[in-house]
């Protein structure tokens, strides 16, 4: 009986609110919200990073902006469910035109780079600087540095 109460009054809700929207391509989002809202229980739930990707892109088709994306996920969902450095990095992508919402290997964006090929890289030859190595491998300078590092192969190796 509680639970039959219970959807009676969120689809009230949700009726409210769609009354009140003008733009229809909303519906979705809004009623998703609605529910999320009610639902108390979920905001304890572990959502993925996926599912705040989607959301992520979802805003931005919209011409939302990442502040207000921000403001809704956050009321959804709770304060700390999301910040505004990792939607701004996201509508940055976007913007460029990656929609693509798999993650990196390595989350900071940085190809991962194999040790051996390095090694080999720099046995072939021991004259090639770090900036050529970084160059022919795609990756920052720190980056061959601290590969190099790793492997025990100190600057004397490299010119």
């Amino acid at each position: 009986m509680i639970i039959f109460l219970y959807v009676y009054v969120l689809l009230q809700d949700i009726y409210h609110l769609v009354e009140q929207i003008e733009d229809y391509q909303c519906y979705f989002f809004c009623i998703l919200f609605a529910i999320i809202k009610k639902l108390s229980f979920l905001k304890k739930e572990v959502t993925s990073q996926m599912d705040f990707r989607s959301i992520y892109l979802y805003e931005f088709k919209l011409s939302q902006t990442a502040a207000k994306t921000l403001r809704k996920i956050n009321e959804a969902f709770g304060q700390e469910s999301t910040n505004k450095r990792t939607i701004y990095r996201w509508f940055q992508k976007f913007r460029n035109g990656n929609i693509n919402l798999q993650r990196k290997e390595n989350s900071r964006g940085v190809n991962i780079l194999e040790n051996e090929k390095l090694k080999k890289m720099v046995e072939r030859n021991p004259t090639t600087t770090v900036l050529e190595l970084a160059g022919e491998l795609g990756v920052s300078v720190e980056t061959v540095s601290n590969r190099l590092e790793a492997i025990n192969m100190k600057k004397k190796w490299i010119s």
